[in-house]
């Protein structure tokens, strides 16, 4: 009967360590705020849509 139990008491821990990986773990933390539209482009990538000058020049 023991063994049923640390079965079961070892399956809640599995259960609840991936939960808490799934979710981000700690519940205290505040939420991550996901960046603005706002925000200035500062990758140094251009743009996903490229002007008319830029279209004409490629070939």
């Amino acid at each position: 009967m023991s063994w049923l139990f640390n079965l079961l008491s070892g399956l809640v821990a599995v259960l609840i360590s991936a939960a808490l990986l799934h979710f981000g773990g700690s519940a205290g933390a505040p939420p991550h705020d996901p960046p603005s539209a706002a925000a200035p482009n500062n990758t140094g990538l251009p743009d996903s849509t490229p002007a008319k000058d830029d279209a004409s020049r490629q070939s």
